[in-house]
């Protein structure tokens, strides 16, 4: 038994600087599951492995280390479910707005809806019909949402096609 506590404590402090490594060399965020995962595995490890060994003050930091992945891997989780409910509300509001946005500029466009001087179309005009269908991309909409770059990103390829 001594001798899987001692190879658990080793397997611990290798996951623990593993998780290190791929976070300072920004290959896993320091907020994600992936890295907070590896803290709680390692932590938990090296913890027993120090309460075997009555090094206390040890087990005493791999126990806050173990409560703050566990406290953050929860917190991400509700977090993430939360931003899926906006995102989807987010991508819905942005189409609707990309559909006015694109009828609103069809609209003012001449009959065969190329922009030109004929009727006050002119390229001032025009580009100005442009700015507005796009402008307000970048603005949070009404319920605070991020701006959807996508959509953004639609409306003005659309309009300037």
């Amino acid at each position: 038994m001594e001798l899987m506590i001692e190879i658990a404590g080793w397997v611990a402090a290798g996951v623990l600087l593993g998780a290190y490594a791929l976070l300072s060399r920004g290959k896993l965020s320091g907020q994600g599951p992936s890295f907070q995962s590896l803290n709680v595995v390692g932590s938990l490890l090296v913890g027993l492995n120090s309460v075997v060994h009555q090094a206390w003050p040890s087990a005493s930091v791999n126990l806050v280390w173990l409560v703050i992945g566990v406290a953050t891997l929860a917190a991400s989780r509700h977090t993430a479910a939360s931003r899926d409910d906006d995102a989807a509300t987010s991508q819905d509001d942005a189409a609707r707005a990309t559909d006015s946005d694109a009828g609103a500029y069809a609209s003012a466009l001449p009959s065969d809806g190329v922009p030109d001087a004929r009727a006050g179309h002119n390229a001032e005009n025009s580009s100005r019909s442009v700015a507005s269908v796009v402008d307000h991309r970048d603005a949070p909409d009404a319920g605070g949402a991020a701006p959807n770059h996508d959509a953004y990103r639609r409306t003005a390829h659309c309009a300037l096609a």
